[in-house]
């Protein structure tokens, strides 16, 4: 793929079907987070975006989407699933 392409796309682009979809209709559960945040993760790093960002900045910016989209109980969470999602 051309490196132009790539610039492109969203940061969902990154992300399997199911889980795209499971987003869009809003119905994300705890477990997607991984998922997502290896999403933006990988985004960031092949459109040489966000360079600055750790990988806390990108689980921060997916909480508060999830946040607005009225998924209130999967943005709170122990220091321990925090911690597991980040390193």
């Amino acid at each position: 793929m051309k490196i132009s392409t790539i610039k492109s796309k969203e940061w969902t682009y990154y992300l399997p079907y199911e889980v795209y979809s499971i987003l869009v209709e809003r119905r994300t559960i705890k477990e997607d987070l991984s998922v997502l945040l290896h999403a933006k993760w990988q985004w960031a790093q092949d459109t040489e975006r966000y360079n600055n960002y750790t990988k806390v900045d990108f689980l921060d910016e997916i909480l508060d989407l999830l946040d607005c989209n009225g998924l209130y109980e999967i943005t709170e969470m122990t220091l321990k699933e925090w911690r597991d999602l980040v390193k």
